[in-house]
């Protein structure tokens, strides 16, 4: 038996804004990096963190606030 078939390791994988993308773009990064890393996610168990709290990149913490 293969080792890859006897235990799948989960991956884990963290998105974030660039620090020198505007605030309002901060979407496009997001997106981007999600297209990314999913076809890594395709045929293994797994997640993606979307980070909107780094103190180091200005305004970031601003996308935590609710719609509305």
């Amino acid at each position: 038996m293969q080792a890859s078939r006897s235990r799948r390791v989960v991956l884990g994988l963290n998105i974030g804004k660039n620090a020198v993308t505007p605030i309002d773009s901060a979407l496009d990064d997001y997106l981007i990096g999600l297209r990314r890393v999913y076809p890594l996610l395709l045929d293994r168990p797994g997640y993606v963190a979307v980070n909107i709290s780094s103190p180091n990149t200005k305004d970031l913490r601003s996308l935590q606030g609710g719609a509305g």
